[in-house]
């Protein structure tokens, strides 16, 4: 009987750590978003335009800066995004299912704008919406340490839409 109530409670550990750990957005999704990124990094001077973008995929990373989870395991969210290059400097991707924003942190207010009106229109609560806030002035104290940000500055830019 003990043995098999272990069993049942492994079980279900296991099933509920499968469910958290699934991916939420399609590979089109995520190559889209990526495909953005790079086209983004590309229009900033951060990687070379003459590399076909697929082969470009490794070359950027994408982390939830409240859950550091991958994009892709997110409905919504708010992703530092960076390219692997020696002097790097961060920017922000907002994520609200197949549509994104990049951000690009160089102005204060459009990024706190911007990232306010997103928090709220998903619903997040205050605790969560000031957790964001708290993580995202982290990110711009970081990169004013970066003097090769502002050397290129990149614009602001749209909502894009993965359909």
């Amino acid at each position: 009987m003990i043995k098999k109530e272990i069993l049942l409670l492994v079980s279900l550990l296991f099933i509920s750590i499968q469910i958290y750990a699934q991916k939420v957005d399609s590979d089109e999704t995520i190559n889209c978003i990526k495909e953005g990124v790079i086209i983004f990094f590309i229009d900033i001077e951060r990687l070379n335009e003459g590399n076909d973008i697929k082969d470009l995929y490794d070359n950027v990373g994408m982390i939830e800066i409240s859950e550091n989870k991958n994009l892709g395991y997110q409905r919504n969210g708010v992703y530092r995004i960076t390219d692997f290059t020696t002097h790097r400097a961060n920017y922000l991707l907002l994520k609200k299912g197949k549509k994104f924003k990049i951000l690009t942190l160089l102005s204060l207010n459009q990024t706190f704008n911007d990232l306010s009106f997103f928090l709220e229109e998903l619903g997040y609560s205050k605790d969560d919406s000031f957790k964001y806030l708290e993580l995202v002035l982290n990110e711009v104290k970081e990169n004013n340490k970066t003097k090769w940000l502002n050397q290129i500055a990149p614009r602001e830019q749209q909502w894009t839409s993965c359909n």
